[in-house]
């Protein structure tokens, strides 16, 4: 399945793990030369939750639409 990134919102607790950096060079190289090998995962509501580095790479790239797969999650209450 394919999503526009302008649906996509990144996870906000990426952010704080990883920082703002952009994906390197060679990196987005590579997404350019041979696209995506593996979909971004999200949840239902669109929020990345595997492949933040390709999504940013996509934007850099102004790419207007990427690969997904959905994957439901559920809450867990302890």
């Amino acid at each position: 399945m394919e999503k526009k990134l302008s649906e996509l919102k990144s996870h906000p607790e990426n952010h704080r793990i990883y920082g703002n950096a952009l994906p390197d060079a060679k990196f987005i190289a590579d997404i350019k030369k041979d696209g995506f090998i593996n979909p971004i995962k999200i949840n239902q509501d669109n929020i990345i939750i595997g492949g933040h580095r390709r999504f940013e790479a996509a934007k850099y790239l102004k790419l207007e639409t990427i690969p997904v797969i959905i994957i439901r999650t559920m809450m867990i209450l302890i």
